[in-house]
């Protein structure tokens, strides 16, 4: 069986003492200073990258929060809109009357309501014609 042997140098205290001078001092204090510098200015430019990336999702979130803004007040003008176009459709008859009526009111039974409010103008033209055919239809 093969066994490998290692064997440590040995430093002789003596008369070798590894002792550097002064020029080979200040040459890796040099080198070192260098590479701290380096690297403090590696870390600003990662703060740096971070917060720049950070200002940038910050305004995407900004402008998807009033894009969903715009949805919503879609959402809650939409029944609104259907009735409106029910109740402006001129009615030859009184069924065809109650009939949109009865569709206006489904269509209000069954909105969503939610944190969002419809714009007080199109509610405001939906109760104007709600009031004038209920006083035709009773």
């Amino acid at each position: 069986m093969a066994c490998l042997i290692f064997t440590l140098p040995t430093s002789e205290v003596g008369d070798e003492v590894d002792m550097a001078n002064a020029t080979e001092l200040t040459t890796e204090l040099g080198k070192l200073t260098e590479r701290v510098t380096n690297h403090i200015r590696f870390f600003w430019a990662a703060v740096g990258t971070l917060f720049v990336w950070l200002a940038g999702l910050s305004f995407l979130l900004f402008n998807m929060n009033g894009s969903i803004h715009h949805v919503e007040n879609a959402q809650a003008n939409a029944p609104a809109q259907i009735v409106a176009s029910l109740l402006n459709n001129p009615a030859a008859t009184t069924s065809e009357a109650q009939a949109n009526l009865a569709a206006a009111s489904s269509v209000l039974q069954a909105s969503k309501i939610g944190t969002s409010k419809p714009d007080l103008a199109k509610l405001k033209a939906i109760s104007d014609k709600l009031l004038t055919d209920q006083e035709k239809y009773p």
